[in-house]
């Protein structure tokens, strides 16, 4: 459970570091000013502030593990999707 837990956090992390990290490259390719990646940006962490906000009164309700496991599902069907377009 503990390496799961971790597991989880490590990805939850992933996404917005790996965003920093593409940045300039993405700017670049794509012909886009580094400011107009700024909202993006906010836009990950902005998400994740209205999902902390959301998820203790759905843990309530539901129960942690309801939440937990469905956020993992959404997790990897983001990430499944993201993959598919990559083709």
């Amino acid at each position: 459970m503990v390496i799961l837990c971790f597991l989880i956090v490590f990805l939850d992390g992933l996404d917005t570091a790996a965003m920093g990290s593409i940045a300039p490259t993405l700017s670049q390719d794509w012909g886009i000013d580094r400011a107009s990646l700024g909202p993006v940006m906010s836009a990950a962490l902005i998400g994740m502030v209205f999902g902390a906000l959301g998820s203790g009164p759905l843990a309530d309700r539901f129960g942690r593990k309801v939440v937990l496991v469905g956020a993992v599902l959404f997790g990897a069907f983001s990430l499944g999707f993201g993959l598919q377009h990559q083709r």
